[in-house]
């Protein structure tokens, strides 16, 4: 199939080396990729063993995991990097136009 998609300039540039490396061509080295996270995903979801399915040892496994955070650490972490850097950059930008507001007062 036959699509479009915007990639980051310098992953792009990383990605057509790698693939000229291998001699392979671009649409290999992304169906490849994109198979190895689609598939990292299904393995991370796969359900547990009905005998491993306990709310209170599910329960206990989560406090230890997140004992001494605060709910804000905790969501930044469930989020990841990406929902981070873009809330970052919207905090940035919203500094910006302040500071922009400030010297044009």
């Amino acid at each position: 199939m036959k699509t479009t998609l915007e990639i980051d300039d310098d992953l792009y540039r990383q990605a057509k080396a790698a693939a000229a490396l291998s001699g392979t061509e671009m649409d290999e080295l992304v169906s490849e990729g994109l198979r190895l996270v689609l598939q990292k995903r299904r393995v991370a979801r796969e359900p547990l063993p009905r005998e491993k399915r306990n709310p209170r040892r599910l329960l206990g496994l989560l406090k230890r995991e997140f004992a001494g955070r605060t709910s804000a650490e905790i969501l930044d972490e469930l989020r990841g990097p990406v929902e981070h850097d873009v809330a970052a950059r919207v905090e940035a930008a919203r500094i910006a136009e302040e500071n922009a507001k400030g010297i044009g007062a």
